[in-house]
């Protein structure tokens, strides 16, 4: 008789989906409970090595950089019957106008997956982040954010500042 598959298994732990949320998915942020509600098995404060950007629409924007940018490292499993891992990054695909079938140039945000980091520094291991190129936030208007944080109570249109 074979094996049954891992997930299977008797005190195997749950499959989980490893997302660095930075923006409107974190705790408390408008999109949160829409996209991530009963399905987070756990939270944890992070950050990424990068640069964020605060844009004109109401949401962040990441992009490479030697800074360090602060969020929430959350472990998604699916709610029930009907959902899956697939479906949660599917949903979160949607939402961030990213479709790995479509030409790169006709995402908004790109899905990759990075190294991240406790607010210690330890590292955590990869998790999906979704980012966004330099010149496509200077396209859309964006503006440094030095400190690495954003919040969506605290949006207001900033001059643009270079960045690092």
């Amino acid at each position: 008789m074979a094996d049954p598959p891992p997930d299977s298994l008797p005190n195997s732990p749950p499959p989980e989906l490893r997302v660095f949320v930075y923006g409107t998915l974190k705790p408390g942020e408008c999109n949160h409970l829409a996209y991530c509600g009963g399905r987070v098995a756990w939270s944890q404060g992070a950050k990424i090595r990068g640069a964020l950007y605060g844009l004109p629409l109401g949401y962040p924007g990441l992009a490479p950089g030697e800074g360090w940018v602060e969020g929430v490292l959350l472990g998604l499993q699916p709610r029930g019957l009907g959902d899956s891992l697939g479906a949660i990054l599917a949903d979160l695909d949607s939402l961030e106008d990213f479709d790995p079938h479509r030409d790169p140039q006709e995402n908004l945000y790109d899905r990759q997956q990075h190294p991240i980091y406790t607010l210690g520094g330890e590292p955590l291991g990869l998790a999906w982040v979704y980012t966004l190129g330099h010149d496509r936030i200077e396209g859309l208007g964006g503006w440094f954010l030095p400190q690495g944080v954003w919040r969506g109570d605290a949006i207001t249109p900033h001059p643009p500042t270079p960045s690092p």
